[in-house]
């Protein structure tokens, strides 16, 4: 259980880090008139803290913490089990 707990652990951190920049990235996607420029991301950023407070740039991050925490936990868990297999296939000599 210790690398379940692990990976989930360390998926919920990565995502909650960068999750700030995902929000401002669907702000770009979902505007299709707003072209990609540091100065207006910078701005963007400022008006959402100014108007909402800084904690309203993680939000949606609840939701997809139902999606990072499993799916980090079962990757991390079940990657060394994989490599394993994959580069030793059972009943396969080498080359």
């Amino acid at each position: 259980y210790e690398k379940l707990i692990a990976g989930g652990v360390a998926g919920a951190v990565a995502k909650t880090a960068t999750a700030p920049l995902d929000r401002i990235k669907m702000l770009y996607q979902v505007d299709p008139s707003a072209a990609f420029s540091l100065k207006d991301a910078t701005k963007r950023v400022a008006r959402i803290t100014r108007e909402t407070g800084l904690v309203s740039l993680w939000r949606g991050n609840g939701l997809a913490m139902i999606h990072v925490i499993p799916y980090g936990a079962l990757v991390y868990m079940t990657f060394d089990n994989y490599h394993a297999f994959l580069t030793h296939p059972v009943g396969l000599s080498p080359v």
